[in-house]
């Protein structure tokens, strides 16, 4: 009763009676924890179950069966005649008894990984108190309390109900967002047209996955979102970057330079090009459309933020593709919490069943309940009312935010007004280090992150996200622009 591991044992393991967990596996957890702290090296002997029993004043099956947890874990090692050691090499088979605690868990793998210089985009890393982006709503403008009222109504009257089944179903959101779909983009759908997505990254993903092959060829427009390449690299097509105007991509490039069966996918943001914000014009769509008839390519129509029209929903390519050319990917819910944001992708039946089995290989689980308040919330018409509302003050902050920029920096900048959206497209006069300009914007408690900047040889320009900053934050990033851009020009 006098060894050391008997006394550690008597001073540092409590006993609480009144918990719900079994009283053998308190015991063992606490001399894990010891061997985890060192303080019980590899190879020593524990007292025996009698021994322990005493120490604990607990029963000696129950101290048999501490012992037993303790071995089925691999902590400790039961010699039959011999008694009950710690184990020389922890269950991780790589540390062994006496590492700290801050050394658990392996920073590295025992096996190489392959570098992916396509994934390797950078995700900053932020103490700041600005944290500029490409363009999101503003979370605090979201009626939480109606959000809460839903939740806790359909909570009340609902069976939740979670299908572990395998089987490829459809959300019943899908025939209530066809309908929306119907009267609000005038597409000519039915359910069988579309599928719905947790995020729009992983519908284009999907998508892309479905349609492409290695090495095909994708055409994308100078300056594309990085996030869209990387995936298509990853899938192993090759890209090439086509040049665009004010009215868009560029068709005629495209005719000039490919022959028919060339290509096989063209990427767009025809509603406002990314990250320009500049729309693409209603004769240049139907042009694109042509062309794809003509050479056989698919047209993928991202519109990330359909839902932030200011001044009036334009036309799709979908709405006007009569011959399956056109794959529409649009986000839906945005002007909830994230809980409820969702994306849809529309396209021919016979693409939208080979999606769907795709998407049933990652996640096959729906998340029927927020999909259920979702639908219900369609029906009664409270997101056209919450979207209404945040869309007029995201208009207001879009033209406070010029005027702002307009009246800070005078001639030194140029700004892309946009139909909508959540972002400003503005370029720098004369040019500057937009990576330096970054650097000093954090003495200003304001992080510019890589991913919104784009500089060349012929463009100095930043893509900023305006919709979730008040005027008085929106006042205090200007300005801290204009002090840094002065001491760079």
């Amino acid at each position: 009763m006098n060894s050391p591991v008997v006394s550690l044992f008597a001073e540092q393991i409590s006993i609480d009676k009144l918990s719900k967990n079994p009283v053998y596996l308190q015991v063992a957890h606490q001399v894990v924890e010891m061997i985890q702290r060192g303080q019980v090296a590899h190879n020593t002997p524990l007292p025996g179950t009698r021994v322990l029993a005493q120490c604990m004043g607990i029963h000696r099956n129950t101290a048999s069966m501490i012992y037993d947890e303790l071995a089925a874990m691999g902590w400790v090692e039961i010699i039959p005649n011999r008694g009950t050691f710690v184990s020389a090499v922890l269950p991780n088979n790589k540390l062994k008894a006496g590492t700290s605690n801050e050394d658990l868990f392996a920073t590295e793998t025992l096996f190489e990984l392959k570098e992916n210089p396509f994934l390797q985009i950078p995700f900053p890393k932020n103490t700041l108190k600005y944290t500029l982006n490409d363009g999101v709503p503003d979370v605090r403008l979201i009626p939480t309390q109606l959000l809460s009222r839903w939740l806790h109504s359909s909570a009340k009257k609902s069976q939740i109900v979670q299908s572990d089944f395998p089987v490829v179903r459809v959300s019943k959101l899908n025939n209530h967002l066809c309908n929306y779909l119907k009267t609000s983009y005038g597409f000519k759908i039915s359910p069988d047209n579309l599928s719905v997505f947790r995020s729009v990254e992983g519908a284009f993903y999907i998508v892309a996955q479905t349609v492409l092959q290695q090495d095909d060829l994708v055409l994308v427009s100078y300056k594309n979102h990085q996030v869209v390449n990387a995936t298509l690299r990853h899938l192993g097509a090759k890209i090439h970057q086509i040049p665009y105007d004010s009215e868009g991509i560029s068709v005629e490039y495209i005719r000039q330079k490919f022959r028919k069966g060339e290509v096989r996918m063209v990427y767009v943001n025809a509603q406002r090009h990314y990250p320009t914000t500049v729309a693409m014009s209603f004769r240049r769509k139907i042009e694109l459309l042509q062309l794809a008839y003509e050479y056989g390519f698919a047209i993928v129509e991202e519109c990330f933020d359909n839902e932030w029209n200011h001044e009036h929903q334009q036309v799709s390519m979908a709405r006007l593709d009569t011959q399956g050319a056109v794959i529409y990917i649009g986000r839906f819910g945005t002007q909830l919490l994230p809980l409820f944001h969702r994306s849809f992708v529309v396209a021919p039946n016979n693409l939208i069943e080979k999606v769907r089995h795709y998407k049933h290989i990652i996640d096959y689980r729906h998340d029927d309940f927020t999909d259920k308040i979702l639908s219900e919330m369609l029906i009664e018409g409270d997101i056209h009312r919450i979207q209404k509302k945040i869309l007029l003050e995201n208009k207001r902050r879009m033209g406070h935010a010029i005027d702002l920029l307009h009246a800070t920096f005078s001639h030194e900048i140029k700004i892309q007004k946009a139909s909508g959206g959540m972002a400003l497209w503005i370029e720098f006069f004369p040019h500057i280090s937009l990576k330096t300009f970054a650097e000093l914007l954090r003495k200003y408690d304001v992080l510019l992150p890589d991913y919104i900047l784009f500089q060349d040889k012929s463009t100095c320009g930043i893509r900023l996200g305006f919709a979730n900053w008040t005027e008085d934050e929106l006042r205090e990033i200007i300005w801290s622009f204009k002090k840094v851009y002065e001491s760079l020009s």
